[in-house]
C-alpha cells in the first residue's frame, strides 16, 4: 500500500548562519511542541448531520501525550475561507472529543477542520491541525468573489513548479555531488540535460517526475543544467563557479540501511583537530546518532534503519569550529510491532471485537465504524512525519517508496529544524471566557472613556459583572467560566447615566486560513433571487414595498453564521465583504466610497454597527438593488441598500448589546445515526481506554449494508501512535 506522506511547501525566513554550541542547534525562531491530530467518524458528511471527533495533543518533545495546554480550540472553515464554527474543548491529559451539527444552510463542498491551542495561536496558524472533508447540500451557490479566486487559484496549481536542490545545496569542485530535480504534483515527467564544453549528459525522470544524478563539476568552470517538463516548459539552471565548495556528501538508501559518502578535496593541515569532523543525526531536540570522522578520506557511514526513530531526521555535519558545513533531512519509516492485538467476529447481526494492548500502560483510542472508505493521512503518518515543523499548506501525495520521499525532501529549502527554539508563548493558557471591546462616543466616534460597562450573563444564570472602560475606551471582562455556549447583554452608561454610547465587540480571535480551493472541485449553480418570502405587510415599518430579496433571519440561520455580514455575503449574489468596504451592486467610483446603504430599522449606521450586531436580534434583512427604489434614499442609495430589521422594535438601541460566545464545550455520546446522506457512520467510541486486558465491544450492524469501514486510531499511553484500519463484509 502506498504511504500518505505530508510534504512542506512553506518558505520560513531564517536570518544568519546556522551556528551551534554543544549540539544546540537554534536560529532564535519560535516554534512548537504541540501537535495535533484529530480522527473523525468518517471524511464525507451531509447537510443535517454530525461530525463526530476526537483530539489528540503531542508533545513532539517529550513523546507522549501533553496536558499542559488547558484549551483546544476547534474550528470548522467553509470554502469561501470563513469560519463558520467555534468550539473550545478542556484539554484532559491530551484527550478531548466532540460533535458538530451541520445545518442545511451550509453550502456544498470541501470544507477545511482546524485545531489547535493558545501556543498554537502565538506561532501563528503554520502550526494548526487541518483536515478537508466534505460536505453534501442542496446549497451549491457560490459568490462572483469565491468563483473568481477558485479559478486564480486552479490556474497557479496547474502551473508546473519545477524544485531542485541546486541553489540550496553545497556543491563541492571535482567532487560527486547529487542532484535532485523534480516537478509539482510530482507525476509529469521531466527531461535533464547537462551541458558543458567538456561534456553533455542526458537524463530522465521515473513516473513521479524526480530525477536523481551525481554530477563532478569541476573548478572554475561553469553549467548550466537545463530541464523540459512535459508540456515543453524548459527552464535553465547555472552551476557557477562562485559556488563550488571543497566538502560534498552523497546520501543512498536500501530497504534495510542508510549510506552517507563524505568526501573534500580540502588540503590536509597539520593540525589533526582542523581535519576532524562531526556527523550528527537530531530526532526533533536530541541527537540520536554521532560520529567523528576525516574529511580527507573516503569515509563511509552505514547506519541500521531499525536504530533509529521513525520519522523525519535532521542530518548536521560541523566543523571542529562547530560550524554547520551540511544539513539535509531524512525520512525513516519502519513498521513496528502493532501494538494492540485487535480481534473481531460476526455473528447474529453483531459484531463482536476484542482489543487488547501488549503493553503494560496501556492506550486511549478512538473508533469508528462507517460506511466511508476514503483514504486520509492517519495518526501514525501524521506525527512520525509532521514533527514540529510549520506549515501553511498540508499536501498529500502518493509515494511509492523512502527513496522518492528523501529524494523530494532534498528539494525543499524550507524544510528545517529547529532545535532548542523558544517555545514561549505571548498567549497565556486560560480555561475560562474573555468578553472584551470598547465603547465610544456615537457622535463624535471618539473612545468614551471612564465609561461604565456592565456585563449580565443571561440563559439560565443571569450573573452580572461590572468594569469601567480605560482611557482608550476599552473594557475586558475575565475569568468567566460558562459551559456550552452562552448569550450576554452587555450595557454602557456614562457618569450622568446617558445611553448615547456604541459599544463594539472584539472579534474572535484566530489566524489566517490557508485552504487551497483549487486542489478540489466544486459544482457551481446560479443563485436563486429571492422575492418577498412572506405577503408584504404594512406593519413590517419597512420604507419601501418592494426589495429584490428578502432573507428571514430563523434559528438555523441565527445557529449557522456568527454574524450578519456573513450571513450577507453567503446568500445574497454580488455582495462581497472585505473589512470596513463592502459592494452590492458593483464599483460605480474609483475615488468614493462604493458601500451600500445600511440602515437598522430603518436608522443610517456604518458597517462597524452592522458587524457588531448580535445575529439573534434580526427579524430580517431586505437587499435593494433596483435603481427606481434605491432613489428614494437619494445619493447614498446609489450603491445599493441593506435594511435590516430587528425582533426588538423599529429603533437601535444606543448603549446596549447582545451577543453571544463559546463557552467550553462538553463531551457527548454519539447519537444513533439518522442521516439521510450516501455515507453514515454507525458506531462512533471516542474513548476506549486499553490495557492488559481484552475490552470487548458489541456494535448492532445494519441489515441493508453489507459493507463497513472500521477505523482504530489512537495513541499509547508510551507515546507510540496506533491505527488499524479494515473492510468488514457482512454475510446476512
Amino acid at each position: 500500500m502506498k504511504k500518505i506522506i505530508l510534504l512542506y511547501l512553506v518558505f520560513i525566513n531564517i536570518s544568519g548562519i546556522f551556528a551551534q554550541k554543544n549540539s544546540n542547534i537554534s536560529n532564535g525562531n519560535s516554534c512548537s511542541s504541540e501537535e495535533i491530530y484529530i480522527h473523525t467518524d468518517r471524511n464525507y458528511y451531509s447537510t443535517n448531520d454530525f461530525i463526530w471527533f476526537k483530539a489528540y495533543l503531542f508533545d513532539v518533545f517529550e513523546n507522549k501525550t501533553d496536558s499542559t495546554a488547558e484549551i483546544i480550540y476547534v474550528e470548522l472553515i467553509s470554502p469561501e475561507k470563513k469560519i463558520v464554527f467555534v468550539q473550545k474543548y478542556i484539554n484532559t491529559n491530551g484527550i478531548c472529543y466532540g460533535k458538530i451539527f451541520l445545518p442545511d444552510t451550509l453550502q456544498k463542498g470541501y470544507y477545511q477542520l482546524r485545531a489547535f491551542t493558545d501556543a498554537m495561536k502565538n506561532l501563528s496558524s503554520n502550526y494548526y491541525f487541518t483536515k478537508i472533508l466534505f460536505i453534501e447540500s442542496k446549497n451549491i451557490y457560490f459568490s462572483k468573489n469565491f468563483i473568481k479566486l477558485h479559478k486564480k487559484e486552479q490556474r497557479l496549481s496547474k502551473k508546473n513548479i519545477i524544485r531542485h536542490n541546486i541553489n540550496n545545496t553545497v556543491i563541492a569542485a571535482n567532487l560527486d555531488n547529487e542532484f535532485i530535480i523534480s516537478t509539482n504534483p510530482f507525476k509529469h515527467s521531466i527531461k535533464i540535460k547537462v551541458n558543458h564544453k567538456k561534456s553533455n549528459l542526458s537524463f530522465k525522470s521515473d513516473n513521479s517526475g524526480i530525477t536523481n544524478f551525481l554530477l563532478n563539476p569541476k573548478e572554475k568552470e561553469n553549467y548550466t543544467i537545463k530541464i523540459k517538463t512535459e508540456n515543453r516548459k524548459t527552464k535553465n539552471l547555472k552551476i557557477k563557479k562562485t559556488n563550488l565548495s571543497d566538502f560534498s556528501v552523497n546520501f543512498y538508501e536500501n530497504s534495510k540501511q542508510f549510506e552517507f559518502i563524505i568526501n573534500s578535496t580540502k588540503p590536509q593541515s597539520n593540525d589533526t583537530t582542523s581535519n576532524t569532523y562531526f556527523f550528527k543525526i537530531f530526532d526533533t531536540n536530541k541527537i540520536i546518532y554521532e560520529q567523528s570522522f576525516n574529511t580527507f578520506k573516503n569515509n563511509e557511514i552505514i547506519i541500521d534503519k531499525n536504530n533509529l526513530s521513525n520519522g523525519l531526521l535532521n542530518i548536521f555535519v560541523f566543523d571542529f569550529h562547530n560550524e554547520i558545513v551540511y544539513q539535509r533531512s531524512i525520512y525513516n519509516q519502519q513498521k513496528n510491532d502493532f501494538p494492540i492485538e485487535f480481534n473481531y467476529f460476526i455473528a447474529k447481526d453483531t459484531l463482536f471485537l476484542s482489543i487488547e494492548s501488549n503493553i503494560s500502560e496501556g492506550a486511549n483510542l478512538s473508533l469508528s465504524l462507517s460506511n466511508d472508505s476514503t483514504d486520509f493521512i492517519n495518526i501514525q503518518d501524521y506525527f512520525s512525519f509532521y514533527s514540529g515543523i510549520p506549515t501553511n499548506n498540508h499536501n498529500y501525495y502518493n509515494i511509492d517508496s523512502n527513496q522518492q520521499i528523501n529524494n523530494i525532501l532534498l528539494t525543499e529549502p524550507e524544510i528545517k529544524y529547529f532545535i532548542n527554539c523558544n517555545k514561549d508563548s505571548l498567549y497565556t493558557k486560560t480555561n475560562e471566557i474573555q468578553i472584551s471591546g470598547r465603547v465610544s462616543n456615537i457622535l463624535e466616534k471618539l473612545p468614551a472613556k471612564s465609561v461604565n460597562v456592565s456585563l449580565t450573563i443571561l440563559n439560565s444564570f443571569n450573573d452580572i459583572f461590572y468594569t469601567k472602560t480605560d482611557e482608550k475606551g476599552f473594557f475586558r471582562f475575565e475569568n468567566l467560566n460558562y459551559p456550552d455556549s452562552i448569550e450576554f447583554l452587555l450595557e454602557a452608561r456614562t457618569k450622568n447615566d446617558k445611553k448615547h454610547l456604541i459599544i463594539f465587540l472584539d472579534n474572535y480571535d484566530t489566524a489566517d486560513i490557508y485552504f487551497n480551493s483549487a486542489n478540489y472541485d466544486y459544482s457551481y449553480a446560479k443563485p436563486k433571487i429571492y422575492k418577498e418570502e412572506k405577503p408584504y405587510n404594512q406593519n413590517n415599518k419597512s420604507i419601501h414595498s418592494q426589495a429584490d430579496q428578502i432573507i428571514y433571519f430563523d434559528e438555523t440561520i441565527s445557529s449557522t453564521y456568527t454574524n450578519v455580514l456573513d450571513a450577507l455575503s453567503s446568500r445574497v449574489p454580488g455582495f462581497v465583504q472585505n473589512g470596513e468596504n463592502s459592494i452590492l451592486r458593483g464599483i460605480n467610483s474609483i475615488n468614493l466610497s462604493n458601500n451600500p446603504l445600511y440602515l437598522i430599522d430603518n436608522t443610517p449606521v456604518d458597517i462597524n454597527a452592522v458587524a457588531n450586531m448580535n445575529i439573534n436580534d434580526v427579524e430580517r434583512v431586505e437587499i435593494i438593488k433596483s435603481s427606481s427604489i434605491a432613489s428614494i434614499y437619494g445619493q447614498r442609495g446609489a450603491n445599493g441598500v441593506i435594511a435590516i430589521y430587528t425582533k426588538q422594535g423599529y429603533n437601535i438601541i444606543w448603549g446596549e448589546l447582545y451577543g453571544k460566545i463559546a463557552g467550553i464545550s462538553s463531551n457527548e455520546d454519539f447519537l444513533e445515526n439518522k442521516s439521510n446522506g450516501f455515507y453514515q457512520t454507525y458506531c462512533w467510541m471516542p474513548d476506549i481506554k486499553i490495557n492488559n486486558y481484552a475490552h470487548k465491544i458489541e456494535i448492532p450492524l445494519n441489515k441493508n449494508l453489507e459493507f463497513y469501514v472500521l477505523v482504530l486510531q489512537g495513541i499509547t499511553y508510551e507515546g507510540i501512535p496506533v491505527f488499524y484500519k479494515t473492510h468488514l463484509k457482512y454475510n446476512k
